[in-house]
């Protein structure tokens, strides 16, 4: 891309553009993530993003990407939005001269780590089916939940060899209840067959039908009991949770209001 000549602004340049739901929550913070295809040598980069007219945040570090430059901005989504559309522009500057290009991005979407057993994917197929398609990612909890700690290496690799097969990168396996989690044994067991062992640091207690609000609480708080979530940490839910759903949106915009970032299980 040539440089000189540029001329400030070019108001002209055509606009990128994410779209979202209308059930996405008013009040919600979206991330995304804007991509130019160049960046004209000593020219400054910034990203200008907005829905329906209100300025977002571009105040994430720009990195390199095989595509282009990156950087994660934020939007936050007005009441009665409906439908909504971001708009986005990236910008370059230099010695009082600045042009404008198009930008594109992606909404950053919470992308979970399900880690059921063999048997409830054995008897859910479709479910299994809809988590793949939606771009979440399956870990491996051994075929029919038994604590690893308690068996032999011959039979912790049958729970794990016949348990779901890991779809994330590095794959991985979670023991049931922890039980071994840290143990070199099992961790030797767990690498044999390709897999990397990983726990939780915040343990929402779902399971026990806690209410949507203690859920988010414990997350965003911690408790007696748990750690709240910090960066680098992991938050362990239960898909029978009964009000699991209902906490998770408030969940998620705690956890992006303290400036974590929801990256896949690693």
């Amino acid at each position: 891309m040539p440089v000189a000549g540029l001329v400030a602004p070019a108001q002209a340049a055509p606009v990128g553009r994410v779209s979202g739901r209308a059930d996405d929550s008013p009040g919600s913070a979206i991330a995304v993530v804007l991509t130019t295809s160049s960046r004209p040598s000593g020219y400054a980069l910034r990203f200008r993003v907005s829905v329906a007219g209100i300025p977002g945040v571009c105040n994430g570090s720009q990195w390199r990407h095989s595509t282009g430059w990156r950087q994660r901005c934020w939007v936050t989504l007005p009441s009665g939005l409906g439908n909504w559309t971001v708009s986005s522009r990236a910008v370059f500057t230099r010695a009082g001269y600045a042009t404008q290009y198009s930008a594109y991005g992606y909404k950053s979407v919470a992308t979970k780590g399900f880690l059921p057993t063999g048997q409830w994917a054995f008897a859910k197929p479709s479910k299994v089916a809809a988590i793949r398609n939606a771009g979440h990612l399956l870990g491996n909890h051994t075929h029919w939940h038994p604590a690893l700690d308690t068996l032999s290496s011959s039979s912790v690799r049958w729970q794990i060899s016949h348990g779901v097969s890991a779809t994330s990168t590095p794959k991985l396996i979670r023991p049931p209840y922890g039980a071994g989690a840290y143990s070199q044994r099992i961790t030797n067991d767990a690498a044999a067959l390709g897999y990397r062992v990983c726990h939780w640091t915040t343990d929402t207690s779902d399971y026990a039908g806690l209410s949507a609000t203690t859920i988010i609480n414990k997350v965003l708080y911690g408790d007696a009991v748990t750690a709240p979530a910090r960066a680098g940490g992991s938050v362990l839910m239960h898909m029978s949770g009964a009000n699991t759903p209902a906490a998770l949106p408030g969940l998620i915009r705690g956890m992006r209001a303290k400036g974590l970032l929801l990256e896949p299980l690693r």
